[in-house]
């Protein structure tokens, strides 16, 4: 699995040892991947649908978790090879509870009509549906919920192929149904990414540890973080502004720089550098993810200081045989035009020792000399010889 998937896994696994806590991340999830509709009876259902299993599997559990509600979780694969997950919660009773604990809905309302998230008590604005189309959604929901009731032995054994039948029929609907660009008829939604923020779901987020718990869902349902063995890159695609602008007050809560970009009409809330995105696996308490990427980077790190350090020492040493080559061609051309006879002693002395020792550095050459000279006095010496070199054909009229 890539980098990503593990940190994945191990945030489904990870459940808040409070309410509060799971009510924060499942709000989260619904935010990113939740649809919900109310029928033309004013009954509710949640579908939950996601190409990616480990939010799908999380909000099962959390709902697991905090209800002890069994969902219908269903998957098929589309047509380009990707599978599609819906986990649905259809009793109706059941989603208002949720909606209301996860801030989609009043706890006040007593009804389904004036649940808006944007209006007070209004009474929601339903389109008239035909006869059929009502009965339509009626069965679906009675499917859906007798298929949530576990049969017995003896009625499993006794009619396994019609139970197959009607598990892929009633998958084939609500699947159906889930789909972004299709709606069930005589239905409208109730919920949107943007409403609710300003007074219900910040309500949630009043504790440190709702906000780790908001920022672990909404990174599983919409979160991808590249391979760090590449580069550093950690992102949240949000559909909405306002969403991604909570998501980045709430990372610069906990000290982190995320930004947004808008992509494709989205809004994608990101952090590029590599210590922060270490610090935002602390914050949605993956510790195991955190230790591999620290590990990744101790290692990214050592291997850079090494290669800079053999690059510039390859440069040096580059640039210590190119001085040498030059100066060893100075000193043969004086040897060649005017013999080394006629240099001073001392300059005799370094052009000598310099032929002898074409490899040596200038420090070492100096301990050659007698008696010896620093690296400077060296360089000095040989200066003068590639002066004299240079006078000596000018002299001559030679192009070097």
């Amino acid at each position: 699995m890539s980098f990503s998937s593990d940190v994945r896994d191990e945030l489904s696994f990870r459940l808040g040892s409070k309410n509060h806590c799971c009510a924060a991340e499942l709000s989260a999830l619904l935010s990113m991947c939740g649809n919900v509709m109310v029928s033309a009876s004013d009954r509710v259902m949640i579908r939950f649908v996601t190409e990616n299993r480990y939010a799908a599997l999380k909000f099962d559990r959390l709902i697991r978790r905090m209800y002890h509600i069994r969902c219908e979780v269903r998957v098929r694969i589309s047509r380009s090879g990707r599978s599609l997950m819906a986990v649905v919660v259809a009793r109706h009773e059941d989603a208002v509870r949720i909606l209301q604990d996860t801030g989609m809905l009043k706890k006040t309302a007593q009804a389904v009509g004036g649940q808006r998230t944007d209006v007070k008590e209004a009474e929601v604005q339903k389109a008239a549906a035909p006869e059929a189309e009502e009965q339509k959604g009626a069965a679906l929901e009675a499917k859906v919920q007798e298929t949530a009731v576990p049969e017995s032995e003896e009625q499993k054994a006794a009619a396994p192929e019609a139970e197959a039948q009607k598990g892929a029929a009633l998958e084939a609907e609500v699947l159906e149904a889930a789909a972004p660009e299709e709606e069930v008829p005589g239905s409208e939604a109730i919920f949107s990414a943007e409403e609710g923020l300003e007074d219900f779901t910040r309500s949630l987020l009043t504790r440190k540890c709702c906000q780790r718990a908001y920022l672990r869902g909404a990174f599983l349902a919409a979160g991808s973080i590249s391979d760090p063995k590449k580069y550093y890159h950690l992102e949240i695609t949000c559909s909405s502004k306002l969403r991604a602008e909570l998501l980045q007050e709430l990372t610069a809560s906990f000290g982190l720089d995320g930004r947004i970009v808008e992509r494709k009409g989205q809004y994608v809330v990101y952090i590029k550098e590599g210590g922060q995105i270490v610090d935002m696996l602390g914050v949605m308490e993956a510790p195991k993810s955190l230790m591999e990427l620290e590990n990744i980077r101790i290692l990214r790190e050592i291997t850079g200081n090494i290669n800079r350090q053999v690059n510039c020492e390859t440069a040096n040493l580059n640039k210590t045989v190119g001085a040498a080559v030059k100066q060893i061609e100075d000193i043969r051309y004086i040897q060649e035009q005017d013999g080394l006879e006629k240099l001073p002693e001392h300059l005799k002395e370094m052009a000598m020792v310099r032929l002898e020792n074409p490899e040596m550095s200038l420090k070492d050459l100096g301990q050659q000399l007698d008696p010896p000279l620093s690296r400077a006095g060296v360089n000095h010496r040989l200066k003068n010889l590639s002066r004299i070199a240079e006078e000596i054909r000018e002299r001559k009229g030679e192009d070097r």
